[in-house]
């Protein structure tokens, strides 16, 4: 079987974990690690990289999928668009890494610091208008920047002293084994729908046997959530769910100019894709 994957780091660490466990399941099969270079990794750096959608940054994995090129394509949960390549489908697997964003400030006397000490006007890089608009709505005074790149690179521009704090996503942080910093709230930082998921995307019909079905009503339940609205990766939405017991609540929030509005459902496991769209329409659109 080939796994598919991108190249960088967080990829490459989250893929092998998968294969690891593929591995243990099927020991009789061989697995393959296939690097993919997609739309987004080639344009990386460049201006043109602010512009794209999720779809460039999985398109060529689909391709190799739908091509036969690979078998099985490993990603964040959050970084897979709404509709995926006819021909395929997507699932959640393992547990959920926390969900939450984290906030790891620059070194002050050999310590970070924590978004509560930063003095006014202070200069916070995110590549996301979700975390900057949830930022703005928690802190009015900050200066919010755009900060791209994979996750190392991205902690490297805050240690050369370009910023006073930077926000990812802890999941990506802590799988990667580095500096944690601070997690930041669910109540008023609540999260991509699918962060901290890992998730795999096959053919139809073609799921091995890794899929966890409580976890994969979760994914389902805040990826309808975000179809719904009509999202895109420029939407600064959130989305979170989880199950007590038999019922799924889900909560989701649509941030706008410094403002948050935030709803809540909840239902029966099995309802996951229609509790996401009853939700949505209590929004009414994508501004708060």
């Amino acid at each position: 079987m080939k796994v598919l994957t991108r190249g960088s780091a967080l990829a490459l660490t989250q893929t092998r974990l998968v294969i690891s466990k593929l591995r243990e399941l099927y020991p009789d099969r061989h697995f393959e690690e296939v690097i993919v270079k997609t739309t987004g990794d080639l344009k990386q750096g460049t201006a043109e990289a602010a512009l794209l959608d999720k779809r460039a940054w999985i398109d060529t994995l689909e391709e190799a999928l739908i091509s036969g090129a690979g078998d099985l394509a490993v990603h964040s949960g959050k970084d897979l668009p709404a509709e995926l390549m006819s021909g395929t489908e997507a699932f959640a697997i393992f547990e959920r890494e926390t969900p939450n964003d984290t906030f790891i400030g620059r070194l002050v006397d050999g310590k970070r610091l924590k978004l509560s000490e930063l003095p006014l006007g202070s200069k916070i890089g995110t590549a996301s208008n979700r975390r900057r608009e949830s930022l703005l709505s928690f802190r009015h005074d900050l200066e919010v920047v755009p900060l791209r790149g994979n996750v190392t690179t991205r902690i490297k521009k805050l240690d050369d002293g370009e910023l006073d704090g930077a926000i990812l996503a802890a999941a990506g942080v802590r799988r990667l084994g580095l500096e944690e910093g601070e997690l930041l709230p669910l109540e008023f930082f609540v999260p991509a729908p699918a962060q901290g998921i890992l998730a795999i995307q096959v053919r139809k019909g073609e799921a091995p046997n890794l899929v966890s079905k409580a976890l994969n009503s979760v994914f389902l339940a805040e990826r309808s959530f975000a179809r719904a609205l009509g999202a895109s990766c420029k939407s600064a939405i959130g989305a979170y769910a989880v199950i007590d017991d038999d019922k799924l609540i889900l909560t989701g929030a649509v941030y706008g100019k410094g403002c948050m509005k935030k709803e809540q459902i909840s239902g029966l496991v099995f309802e996951a894709t229609e509790l996401g769209e009853q939700l949505a329409k209590r929004f009414g659109g994508l501004i708060c």
